[in-house]
């Protein structure tokens, strides 16, 4: 798995910085919560697909992570929370115990 690739095409989709620390996708902040976390769905779903056969797919943590991170602030900045005193909270909404790799609500986010 090319990390460092698929990081530079997050970042030029405004999900993180440069050097990979996750941001909110500005231009979802008008859309509504449930089309923000399909967008964020949309995107773990297509890597999932696109990478599913390469021999270091346990590598793909740092990549859910950033697209996990950047839909809940996102969604923290929709909602007029301060992201540092909220973004536990909504982290757990959005994410609750579900992972790219296993159990969960049977979602990539919800």
């Amino acid at each position: 798995m090319n990390t460092e690739g698929i990081l530079n095409k997050l970042r030029d989709n405004g999900m993180c910085t440069a050097i990979g620390y996750p941001i909110g996708i500005t231009r979802l902040l008008q859309e509504l919560p449930e089309d923000i976390i399909k967008y964020g769905n949309q995107v773990l779903r297509g890597l999932l697909t696109q990478q599913r056969g390469c021999c270091n797919f346990f590598e793909g943590w740092r990549i859910q992570y950033v697209v996990q991170f950047s839909i809940a602030k996102t969604l923290a900045s929709n909602s007029n929370n301060s992201t540092d005193d909220n973004l536990f909270g909504i982290w757990r909404a959005v994410c609750g115990e579900s992972r790219l790799y296993g159990s969960g609500r049977g979602g990539l986010l919800c």
